[in-house]
């Protein structure tokens, strides 16, 4: 079977000459697969000169037409040959796969640089958000971490935080498996230190809101008041953390933003605790030579290709001094300061257009497998360094912070 590309102005069609059997059915699921990841959302697969389609070709046209659907795309067979026209007929799916393919939807495009292309969405451009500061700003307290610290958070609408924390009903139970810690929404992710390292998850529903085990770091509260959608056009292919997170200070006009980033992703570059901060440290220092690799698990190169990541945290051009200590260096000229935990889900083309936040989680969480977390990091040492985490496309939720307080109560 030969595949080939040709542009059309209804989108992309995929040319199929030969077989459709099970075996080059594989080959034509995996050469859509691509497509869809490069972006494209509207195909259609022209079959005048196959002569052979069995039902392992058939359920890959079902497969791809639902997926597609689901996001706003859309899938049709062109220009059927005879056997081909026929088999569709007969199994009753000719007025699903087979007519005139619809005009692709403009997008409304603000920005268009350097091969990324943003659209910003206005949700409640006069909406703030208030910050909160739980603990104090360092994982690694001499003693460790005691149950003193610890601030119970029940996860609900409109409230995110990242920093240390666990999922259960005490210290104790989560005593060993304090880590990277996630709250977006009514949802909550973390990633337990202890040698298993699985990451695992809790999604509120109804009148169920996860309750988390808190030891230190940032939760704020309220609406996003934009969104903006990011793409990144040849030749590019990838877009930085650090050019998304400017953008979105630009978008909403602000100097300290809660950020959630929901994209397709290229690569993640960052940081895991290795050991629980419940320990005392006697006498080492965890953040410097060597014995930082005992703490905390680097990714030596860029981790999580071809995955969808959902990003959570605060970024700052012109962060207030009780903020500061809180935030970290996005290396380069940027002047930004942020802090992020990111979450890596299994693949799945994003719809376009404009996203709902909550429908967005739910599907993510439901539907698709969890594979790590990390506090995102750039690795900017000449030689050896990562760099910084790369996204493809993607959308970013924004809400300005305009008060900071410090919380020692329940949240």
């Amino acid at each position: 079977m030969n595949l080939s590309r040709r542009l059309t102005e209804q989108g992309l069609e995929l040319i199929v000459d030969g077989r459709l059997d099970a075996y080059w059915a594989d080959h034509l699921s995996q050469e859509i697969g691509r497509i869809i990841h490069e972006g494209i959302h509207h195909v259609r697969l022209h079959l005048g000169a196959v002569q052979y389609i069995s039902s392992a070709g058939i359920r890959v046209l079902l497969q791809f037409h639902k997926q597609l659907s689901r996001i706003d795309g859309s899938f049709l067979v062109s220009e059927p040959s005879a056997i081909v026209r026929s088999v569709i007929q007969l199994t009753g799916l000719e007025a699903l796969l087979v007519g005139a393919a619809p005009v692709v939807p403009s997008e409304s495009v603000i920005h268009q640089e350097k091969g990324i292309v943003v659209e910003r969405i206005a949700l409640d451009p006069a909406a703030r958000m208030r910050c909160r500061l739980v603990g104090t700003p360092t994982p690694f307290p001499a003693s460790g971490f005691t149950a003193q610290d610890v601030q119970v958070v029940a996860a609900r609408s409109n409230l995110f935080g990242i920093g240390l924390g666990a999922l259960g009903s005490d210290y104790e139970e989560c005593r060993s498996r304090f880590g990277e810690w996630m709250m977006v929404d009514g949802a909550v992710a973390y990633l337990p230190s202890d040698r298993a390292a699985v990451p695992d998850y809790a999604a509120g529903a109804g009148a169920y809101h996860p309750v988390s085990q808190m030891l230190y770091g940032l939760c704020w509260e309220g609406q996003p008041a934009w969104q903006f959608r990011f793409d990144a056009h040849e030749p590019r292919r990838v877009v930085s953390l650090s050019e998304i997170l400017q953008q979105a200070l630009s978008v909403a006009g602000t100097a300290v933003a809660g950020v959630v980033i929901v994209a397709e992703t290229a690569s993640l570059v960052g940081a895991a605790l290795r050991k629980p901060p419940t320990e005392a440290l006697r006498g080492a220092t965890p953040l410097a030579h060597p014995e930082i690799r005992n703490w905390l698990r680097f990714t030596p190169e860029r981790a999580f290709p071809e995955s969808v990541t959902l990003a959570v945290g605060v970024v700052a051009r012109e962060a207030p001094p009780d903020l500061m200590p809180w935030l970290r260096p996005l290396g380069g000229e940027t002047g930004l300061h942020a802090h992020l935990h990111a979450a890596a889900f299994s693949y799945h083309p994003l719809p376009r257009g404009r996203l709902d936040l909550r429908q967005t989680l739910s599907g993510l969480f439901e539907q698709h497998a969890l594979k790590g977390m990390l506090h995102l990091l750039t690795d900017d040492r000449e030689i050896q360094g990562a760099g910084e985490s790369e996204l493809t496309r993607g959308a970013c939720w924004i809400g300005p912070i305009d008060r900071i307080t410090r919380s020692e109560d329940t949240l």
